[in-house]
Order: structure tokens, then C-alpha cells, then sequence
């Protein structure tokens, strides 16, 4: 087997083992955290879904692996609820299991995980040798506060864009995603203070993400202070090799050093491993 770390970019990994010694490393998980790895099966990626999508109800866009829009067409000509029901199924696999991205993150001294995705792999990931504790922000529902602070040993697992275990919940069309920005910012509900906490006071690693998703953006302006340092991985392979990609990355890398964010083009799986293997050395486990 190759040994991974060697395809990683130079990272300064002072800042990031600080954070996670500090107990403020704060995961913030995207689809491309719940892919398979290895060979183990894994959930479809958004634009897969949206694929399967496009051909359930017919969608006559050239734009099929675009979700929102796919999910908005969808919603429109069949039904929202059908179309719930339809990423529920095709998102429940048989036989999918935390991944080793997942298990890796469990394992270290993590007590809080932003997640946008619907699934319950981190949770799982968590069991049995912790306790972790799921929250979901609910579009129109009541606010819930966090009363009792998360733990290495009682993690959190906050859940923004709702879970597969309540369908309704669920941020899946265009319309949902203003709605849900809406709301956020209206605070109907309240985001609870401790999730505001996170946001400006630890150091969030993006993981699975594409740092051009606009509804993230909005996030970060409401909720971040930029004087904390975070970081995402994010893999671009075309970026090394043809000019336009490489000329979009540049000007990505540039937008978010501004909003004080260090990208690295690498797997996330070799990052997060080469992470665990850092904190054990540091940590002489």
C-alpha cells in the first residue's frame, strides 16, 4: 500500500494539533466525508444523487448533476414529499458503515461536528466507546438550546441541514436553502448560543466540502469571527495540471486566505490520517 502522507501538500500542522490539544478543533463534514473507501461501500455523492434524481423525474436540464436544481425540479413537478421520500431510499444503503475518515475522527479528542449531511455515519462512528449526543437545526421548529457542554466522552453532533431519521427536516431544494438562510438569520429558530460560540471562538476544518457552495459562504459571514484561524481540504487534482483549474484554485485560495481559511488540495482520507498519526506522535500514544 502507497503510504498516503506522501501525496499530502507542505501543511503546518502547529495550528491545527494546537486547536485539537485545546479541545477547539471543531469538524465541519460535507457529502465527500461519507463516501466509501477502500473498497467499503459508501453513500452516492451529490452529484450521483442528483444523477439518479434526474432520471426519476425526468428532468429535461443539461445541469443534471446539479442537486438543488435537480431536487427544485423534482419537488415542482412530482411532489416534495415524494422527492424526500426518494433521497431517503436512496440514500439509506444496505451495508454502509462509518468509513475510516469517520472512525479516525471518532478516536480523536474531538467533542464537537458540524455536519450538513443527512446521514448518521458519524454518530455511529462515535459508538460504543463514547455517547454522542444529536442535535438537529429544524427550519420553523422550536429553538433548542444546548445545555450541557459537549465532551471527548459526550461528543456533539450538530446536524444544520437536518437528518434521514426525520424527513422533514431535510434542506435538499433551492427553495429550502433560502428558507433555511432565512430563517438562520431571522433566527427562526434561535441557532443555539453554544453553535454561535463555535463558530467565532474554535478553528473549524472543512472536510468534504466545495468551498464555492454559496449557502456556505452565507454561513460563515453570519455566524464566523474571521480572526480564528480554520481550515478545509478540499481535492482538486485538475488544479496541478490544467491552467484554467489551476487559475480558479489560485483565486479560491486567495478569497479564502481573506476570510481566514488555509485551503490544502489533498485527500481527505490521507489528510485525516496523517492528522491521527501527528496527535498520537505529539501525543506519544
Amino acid at each position: 500500500m502507497n503510504d498516503s502522507s506522501s501525496y499530502l501538500p507542505k501543511i503546518n500542522w502547529a495550528p491545527i494539533l494546537y486547536h485539537l490539544k485545546h479541545g477547539q478543533l471543531v469538524p465541519f463534514l460535507g457529502a465527500g466525508a461519507s463516501l466509501g473507501f477502500n473498497g467499503s461501500p459508501g453513500l452516492p455523492t451529490s452529484g450521483e444523487l442528483s444523477e439518479i434524481l434526474a432520471d426519476e423525474c425526468s428532468y429535461p436540464g443539461a445541469d443534471r448533476r446539479d442537486l438543488l436544481r435537480v431536487s427544485q425540479y423534482f419537488a415542482l413537478t412530482i411532489s416534495e414529499l415524494h422527492l424526500r421520500k426518494t433521497i431517503h431510499e436512496k440514500l439509506s444503503v444496505p451495508d454502509v458503515k462509518p468509513g475510516r475518515m469517520h472512525q479516525i475522527l471518532a478516536e480523536l479528542p474531538i467533542k464537537t461536528v458540524l455536519t450538513t449531511n443527512y446521514d448518521n455515519l458519524m454518530e455511529r462512528a462515535f459508538c460504543p466507546d463514547k455517547d454522542p449526543v444529536k442535535v438537529i437545526y429544524k427550519r420553523g421548529g422550536d429553538a433548542q438550546e444546548i445545555k450541557t457542554e459537549p465532551t471527548v466522552e459526550r461528543p456533539l453532533v450538530y446536524k444544520l441541514h437536518g437528518s434521514l431519521e426525520d424527513i422533514d427536516s431535510m434542506v435538499i431544494t433551492e427553495n429550502d436553502y433560502i428558507d433555511f438562510l432565512i430563517r438562520l438569520i431571522n433566527g427562526d429558530p434561535k441557532v443555539p448560543n453554544f453553535i454561535k460560540n463555535v463558530f467565532q471562538f474554535c478553528s473549524i476544518l472543512f472536510i468534504g466540502y466545495g468551498l464555492r457552495d454559496w449557502n456556505i459562504r452565507v454561513l460563515l459571514k453570519y455566524l464566523r469571527k474571521e480572526s480564528v484561524p480554520c481550515f478545509a481540504v478540499q481535492h482538486d487534482p485538475l488544479a496541478d495540471t490544467e491552467p484554467v483549474a489551476a487559475n480558479e484554485w489560485e483565486n479560491s485560495i486567495i478569497y479564502w486566505q481573506n476570510e481566514k481559511i488555509t485551503i490544502y488540495n489533498c485527500d481527505a482520507l490521507a489528510f485525516v490520517t496523517e492528522l491521527d498519526r501527528k496527535w498520537k506522535e505529539a501525543s506519544h500514544v
